[in-house]
Order: C-alpha cells, then sequence, then structure tokens
C-alpha cells in the first residue's frame, strides 16, 4: 500500500472529478499512475529502439514524406480515374 499526499487544490481537483464520474478517489488515482507508468514505459522503448537505428529523419522530413505518400494513395484511390478534356 503506498500513502500519498496532495496539495489541497489536487485533492480537490481529485474529489470533484472522481464524484461528478461516480468513481472512487483511489480509481481515478490508481488510473493516472498506471497511465503515466505506460507512457513512460513507452518512451523508454522508444529510445531504445532510436538508439539502434542506423539513421534517424527529422520531423520535417517525416511530414514531407507523408505529404508525398498522401498525395499519391490520393490520386490512385479514386474509383475513376479523372476525365481529360479535348482540346478545343
Amino acid at each position: 500500500m503506498v500513502t500519498l499526499e496532495l496539495e489541497p487544490d489536487i485533492e480537490e481537483r481529485v474529489r470533484h472529478f472522481a464524484l461528478e464520474n461516480r468513481v472512487s478517489e483511489s480509481f481515478l488515482i490508481r488510473e493516472a499512475i498506471l497511465k503515466w507508468l505506460e507512457d513512460r514505459e513507452d518512451y523508454a522503448a522508444g529510445i531504445k529502439a532510436l538508439s539502434g537505428m542506423k539513421y534517424t529523419i527529422s520531423q520535417e522530413e517525416m511530414k514531407t514524406r507523408a505529404d508525398v505518400v498522401g498525395r499519391v494513395l490520393g490520386h490512385c484511390g479514386r474509383r475513376d480515374p479523372p476525365t481529360r478534356q479535348a482540346n478545343a
């Protein structure tokens, strides 16, 4: 068992949220801790995976690549190809 001391304003927020959502304060705090742990574990796993990579790309490069793929899939995903108008 863990004992936790919260600042009064945080404790009031937890109490209010728990009452509004009809859950116990213990349930709410346990869920928050589990979510926090999962986030940190996922982050650590991501860092570990990146450390083994031979190269990385920037977020800007990833956006550029995603835009290109989106344009290609957007064009190829059409049911009917675009019609060409004859020159008049």
